[in-house]
């Protein structure tokens, strides 16, 4: 018994004398933003439908990083909430109803992709026009910062 406790005390002793680790840094909406328009870049249409199926789902965890920092929510929640739940954590309204809108359309396309049985060069290029809506609407929002 005594050794046990001799043993506890010891641990918290040492808890208490070590430093506390830095908290990782979060990721800013223009780290976000620049991995978002890197994804976006980098998309190539292919014929292989796997690899299409891949790079959608790249760009989708990057477009939801982004959406997600401008929320001001984890990239763990942005990227685990569904996709119709995804702007109830936009409780002080920081997106106006416009990029609300085209976030929302955006994100419903490319779950369709993701989900669906056949990945179609026009649905792809729609998204990725709908980014780059979604990229020229929150740009002046990091003006304001």
């Amino acid at each position: 018994l005594l050794l046990f406790l001799g043993v506890t005390i010891l641990r918290s002793a040492a808890g208490r004398l070590s430093s506390v680790s830095p908290k990782p840094v979060s990721e800013t909406p223009k780290i976000a933003l620049e991995k978002l328009k890197h994804a976006v870049a980098s998309f190539q249409f292919t014929d292989e439908e796997k690899l299409n199926r891949t790079n959608v789902q790249d760009i989708n965890k990057s477009l939801r990083a982004y959406i997600g920092t401008l929320l001001g929510i984890s990239n763990e929640a942005a990227q685990s909430v569904t996709t119709s739940d995804f702007f109830n954590y936009d409780t002080q309204k920081r997106l106006t109803d416009e990029i609300s809108t085209t976030a929302r359309a955006v994100l419903k396309q490319i779950d369709t992709v993701v989900y669906g049985r056949q990945i179609k060069k026009e649905m792809v290029n729609t998204i990725l026009q709908g980014i780059e809506d979604i990229i020229k609407q929150t740009s002046p929002m990091f003006a304001k910062r």
